[in-house]
């Protein structure tokens, strides 16, 4: 199963890590999804590597003012995606910060991003949640982590990513897989299990 990370400085840091070093990529530091929205071509390079699944990691560098404008922007990047021939999206939030500034500017975009991607169509999934261990693996500007913490995040979000495609391949929904996890992984395979025996 291939995937293509899609995003921003901490898109850099995921696909830069051993996980995620060998995965087609296309980020740029300081990008937002209004710009992704905005910016023409970036699309070709996820036509060039025809991935089963993109994986977007942005949302620490937005800035919109609305949760509509916000809507609008997120709609025209996953368009764009699926123009490209991608059925499967996930959309990671921003992770933990130590930087008071971005805090309150990443909860109201993280609880944005929870209400749109439904709507869209687009998997969410909670950066914030899956890194909130990670803290002392940030640098000093309290936003981007040491290469360890990318590792250590990478190695999750790609499980997680890999796992849940490959259970939706079965029929099983993807969401739901990642929303229950393993044990929900597992509670499927036993009634599968009982469906064939019968």
């Amino acid at each position: 199963m291939r995937v293509f990370i899609l995003g921003d400085s901490h898109a850099a840091g995921i696909s830069s890590s051993p996980f995620g070093r060998d995965l087609p990529s296309f980020t740029r530091i300081g990008w937002s999804t209004a710009r992704y929205a905005s910016e023409p071509d970036w699309e070709r390079s996820i036509v060039n590597a025809r991935p089963d699944a993109v994986v977007v990691v942005l949302g620490a560098n937005d800035a919109a003012q609305s949760r509509e404008a916000y809507e609008a922007q997120v709609r025209a990047v996953a368009s764009r995606i699926r123009d490209a021939g991608v059925r499967h999206i996930a959309w990671v939030s921003p992770p933990t910060t130590a930087n008071p500034q971005l805090q309150s500017r990443q909860e109201r975009i993280s609880a944005w991003q929870s209400e749109v991607m439904p709507k869209v169509g687009v998997l969410v999934i909670s950066g914030s949640d899956m890194t909130s261990d990670l803290r002392s693996l940030l640098r000093g500007d309290g936003v981007h982590f040491l290469p360890s913490g990318y590792a250590k995040w990478a190695s999750r979000l790609l499980g997680e990513v890999v796992s849940g495609f490959e259970v939706s391949r079965l029929g099983f929904p993807w969401g739901v897989f990642v929303s229950v996890g393993i044990t929900g992984l597992l509670v499927y395979l036993l009634w599968k299990n009982l469906n064939v025996q019968r």
